[in-house]
């Protein structure tokens, strides 16, 4: 899945919307799917294109530019994505970023191993209420407890991934 992201970031692509039904298992040929050795990601439809700061180009002038730079940390007050998986900076209105790319991963991940995740009963009125719920949750879980029985490597990548901010572009090699 790393690979997978790692490819669309390189086309300066954020996919927005990690959850396990968005992800696919197999191999594409000639059309169909065929034996189950690689992921694709589904489902474009929260994708944003960015522009990486060193990306120098004539797009990064042009008045009607709908690309946002990647790594301007900038309030929004817009969620988009499916509040389980979204990633803290998204539920509270910051822009998508390969960093929370990354953490909607490390949630889908958790989610395929426990089939739930601890703020999965939260319930309420809207949308921005069960974003808000989910996202103090997320916020003051203890690490340990999220993580526990689990490799630790996984909690490793993502205390890496919380410590980014949005200026750096992720280490796909935590």
């Amino acid at each position: 899945m790393v690979n997978a992201l790692k490819k669309i970031h390189g086309k300066n692509i954020i996919h927005n919307d990690l959850k396990p039904s968005n992800i696919c298992w197999g191999k594409f040929i000639k059309g169909k799917f065929e034996e189950q050795n690689s992921f694709f990601l589904v489902d474009f439809g929260y994708a944003r294109e960015f522009i990486d700061i060193n990306y120098n180009t004539k797009r990064n002038n042009e008045k009607n530019n709908k690309s946002k730079a990647h790594y301007e940390d900038k309030y929004e007050n817009f969620f988009q994505g499916t509040p389980e998986f979204m990633a803290i900076p998204i539920s509270e209105g910051n822009r998508p970023s390969i960093r929370t790319d990354l953490e909607e991963l490390v949630y889908t991940l958790l989610f395929l191993i426990r089939k739930r995740l601890p703020w999965s009963h939260v319930k309420a009125k809207t949308h921005i209420e069960v974003c808000r719920k989910m996202n103090e949750i997320k916020k003051n879980i203890d690490i340990d407890i999220l993580f526990k029985d689990l490799p630790e490597e996984l909690k490793y990548i993502y205390k890496n991934i919380r410590k980014l901010d949005f200026k750096e572009k992720p280490d796909y090699n935590l």
